[in-house]
C-alpha cells in the first residue's frame, strides 16, 4: 500500500517530543468521529505497521495507552512539559500482548500445510522456536509451530491464498472455511 501524506512538521513534532520526552498538542481527527478534537498527548513511542505509522501515548491525564495514526494528525505542537509515563511502561512488552496484533497472551499450536514453494522462507525466518517443517503429499510440507494467535497471522495465512491449509488448531480450520465459503459466494455469484 501507499502510504498515506502527512506534513512534515508533524512527523518532525511527534520525533522531537519523543526525544525529548516532552508532551504534545495536537489537533487529531479520528476514523470514528469526523470532527477534529485537540489533546494533551504524552508520547510514548512510535511503531510502523505495514504502510501506517502510528504514536503510541496517553492523552490528557488519563493512563490508558492510544494509538493514534500520524497521518490523521492535523497539526501537532510541542510543549514545554514533560510527559507522564506510565508506571513499568514497556513498547516491546506492550507490542508482544497484542497491541498491532503482532503479539497476544494466547498460543496457538498452529499445524499448516504449505506448497514447497510458499513454505521455503520459513526455513530461514521461521515462525517459532519450536517450528518443525516436515514431508506431507506430493508438492506440500507440513509446518508445525506455537504462535501468538492473532488478527496478523489470519492476514499472513491468507496472503497464501491456494498454497496453504490450515490443518490444527481445529477453530481456526473451521474459520478458514467459512472465509473460503463466503469467497466462494462472493466469486460464484460474479460470475452467475
Amino acid at each position: 500500500m501507499i502510504p498515506p501524506n502527512y506534513p512534515e512538521e508533524t512527523i518532525e513534532a511527534v520525533h522531537s517530543a519523543l526525544l525529548s520526552e516532552q508532551q504534545l498538542e495536537i489537533s487529531y481527527a479520528s476514523r470514528e468521529q469526523r470532527e477534529t478534537k485537540t489533546y494533551r498527548v504524552h508520547p510514548l513511542g512510535i511503531v510502523q505497521r505495514g504502510a501506517v505509522t502510528y504514536l503510541v501515548a496517553t492523552l490528557n491525564d488519563y493512563t490508558d495507552i492510544r494509538l493514534l495514526a500520524v497521518h490523521r494528525i492535523q497539526s501537532a505542537e510541542l510543549l514545554d512539559k514533560p510527559i507522564k509515563m506510565p508506571k513499568k511502561f514497556d513498547l516491546a512488552k506492550y507490542i508482544r500482548q497484542g497491541a498491532f496484533g503482532f503479539g497476544g497472551s494466547d498460543e496457538i499450536k498452529l499445524v499448516v500445510r504449505f506448497t514447497i514453494p510458499a513454505v521455503e522462507h520459513l526455513r530461514e525466518t521461521p515462525l517459532s522456536l519450536d517450528q518443525q517443517i516436515e514431508p506431507d503429499k506430493a508438492g506440500w510440507l507440513r509446518v508445525h509451530a506455537t504462535v501468538p494467535d492473532t488478527a496478523q497471522l489470519r492476514w499472513w495465512l491468507l496472503g497464501f491464498g491456494d498454497q496453504v491449509e490450515v490443518l490444527e488448531p481445529t477453530s481456526l480450520r473451521e474459520e478458514f472455511v467459512n472465509t473460503t465459503r463466503s469467497l466462494h459466494g462472493i466469486y460464484h455469484a460474479a460470475t452467475a
